[in-house]
């Protein structure tokens, strides 16, 4: 007898279900969630759905900490990891600041390639491939309508707006 023979099943992977989807004759009518759910962008996107409390986190604690008290310019000679490093900081949020900018820079890799617009607003092409590390000015982390702070604005209206979108 051999029960696990007859229990062996392949790996279930992203080649294969297109694979299977390509081959059949109107994939689009019989499989509609799953088709809109394999579609680019949203497929790369929804890994990075659950960042959204930690970039939110981070947009707060920006707000707390520097309340308007931070120019722009400043903002630009200050780089993330020098602000993070900050000793003035309170210990106690030190964590919390690291754990926001993890989801902020995670989502950030993921989502800004795909992210070119959200309604009206257009992400300027000088900054559809800005990287986010600690050595980024802050102020590409500052949301912001204007400039360099377009990026992380969008970002942050982008994604929820992904969130939100009703499969078809």
């Amino acid at each position: 007898q051999m029960p696990n023979l007859w229990a062996f099943r392949s790996e279930v992977t992203l080649d294969a279900v297109q694979t299977a989807l390509s081959s059949h004759p109107q994939p689009e009518e019989e499989f509609p969630v799953l088709c809109a759910v394999l579609q680019q962008p949203l497929f790369s996107v929804l890994g990075v759905l659950d960042t959204l409390p930690g970039i939110f986190e981070w947009h707060n604690l920006i707000v707390r900490h520097f309340s308007r008290r931070l120019s722009r310019e400043a903002a630009r000679e200050l780089t993330v990891g020098e602000h993070l490093s900050d000793t003035s900081l309170p210990a106690d949020e030190r964590q919390r600041w690291e754990l926001a900018f993890e989801s902020l820079q995670r989502a950030w890799q993921i989502a800004m390639p795909h992210c070119e617009r959200y309604q009206c607003e257009e992400m300027p092409e000088v900054y559809r491939n800005a990287l986010l590390d600690r050595s980024t000015p802050l102020s590409f982390c500052i949301a912001d309508k204007d400039d360099e702070g377009v990026c992380s604005h969008l970002l942050t209206m982008w994604l929820p707006g992904k969130h939100n979108t009703p499969l078809p």
